[in-house]
């Protein structure tokens, strides 16, 4: 995340992963307090421009940047805006809050209002519900009066870097693309045309976006291996961009062990394929009940994954499952040995 109200997914996961010595209540309180405006009033500063969000569904463009606190790059805080939203309503859920939980699950999903079906973008919208014209997709610069900016109406990226961040509703914007057949060829373009960007955040899980498709997971691992291995090293120039606290070498540490949390706040991880042949992780047990977690990478006939002697059915992993201990087994297909 690079705006938006990162604090909320960061209490969220840490609760939805277990880790609760602390108090959800008065977390939950101070969550809630910069969302639930009156009408007519301003969002405060840790929400900046969020009363627009309430409005229109999303951050214009044109907002008044009069205002003492206005939004960098209305398109990409509005989308991490509707990410944190989501996670509160995870967190509702899990209190029993289930008006909160509705209600900011639809908020969470108003960055449709900002997808152009034409362009198959999420681009910038005007007050009056116009699109921002000219639009120029592979702008980096314009968002602000500095270099590296971010294009109008993005922050540090532009329009490829930001069109999949919707971590929460993957499924819902590949129905926006037509199909998991539009999405995955854009998707795979954003990688051709050397629009996706390791080493800063808003794009390092689109690799990982794949395994939500029937037809195009393949891609995931093949795009993993070769991130891993292209733009990261061991020397002191071993890490892709600023590290941001420790988000670059997260993906790396998480990818290293076949599993990734494209959408923290869920209780789910996205398979892919581990570094090495075998990794322990002690798990901690005052949060978890098992003892630990032996990942393996073996090689047979077909690709296939194996979690405590039960094949796995899906492209996905719930932490609920593997915090309770055991052996994950990784088979790679013969051939593909590295």
């Amino acid at each position: 995340m690079m705006v938006g109200d990162p604090a909320v997914p960061v209490i969220v996961d840490s609760y939805v992963k277990g880790i609760r010595d602390f108090d959800i209540n008065k977390a939950y309180e101070a969550i809630l307090k910069p969302v639930n405006l009156d009408k007519n009033e301003k969002a405060p500063p840790v929400r900046a421009a969020y009363h627009y969000i309430l409005e229109y569904g999303y951050i214009p463009f044109d907002q008044n940047m009069e205002d003492e606190w206005w939004a960098w790059g209305p398109v990409s805080t509005t989308l991490e805006y509707n990410y944190a939203d989501w996670t509160i309503s995870q967190l509702a859920g899990l209190l029993n809050d289930t008006e909160t939980k509705n209600k900011f699950y639809q908020r969470s999903l108003s960055y449709k209002k900002l997808f152009d079906p034409e362009t198959k973008f999420l681009r910038p919208k005007l007050i009056n519900g116009r699109w921002k014209e000219p639009f120029d997709q592979l702008a980096t610069e314009g968002s602000g009066d500095w270099v590296g900016s971010g294009g109008p109406g993005y922050v540090e990226g532009n329009a490829w870097n930001y069109t999949w961040f919707v971590p929460h509703d993957v499924l819902g914007l590949i129905e926006l693309f037509g199909g998991e057949k539009e999405f995955s060829e854009k998707l795979l373009e954003s990688f051709n045309n050397g629009q996706f960007t390791i080493n800063n955040e808003p794009d390092i899980f689109y690799p990982y976006l794949f395994n939500y498709t029937e037809n195009y997971s393949h891609h995931t691992s093949e795009l993993v291996d070769q991130i891993m291995n292209s733009a990261f090293g061991i020397d002191e120039n071993g890490l892709p961009g600023n590290d941001d606290c420790g988000t670059i070498s997260g993906w790396f540490v998480f990818s290293a062990l076949g599993f990734y949390p494209v959408c923290p706040g869920a209780d789910e991880y996205v398979l892919n394929q581990p570094l090495f042949d075998e990794i322990e992780i002690q798990l901690d047990q005052n949060y978890y009940s098992g003892n630990e977690l032996v990942i393996k990478k073996k090689f047979g006939n077909a690709r296939e994954v194996i979690f405590n002697g039960s094949r796995m059915n899906s492209n996905f992993i719930k932490h609920s499952e593997i915090i309770k201990g055991g052996e994950l087994i990784f088979i790679i297909p013969n051939g593909e040995e590295k």
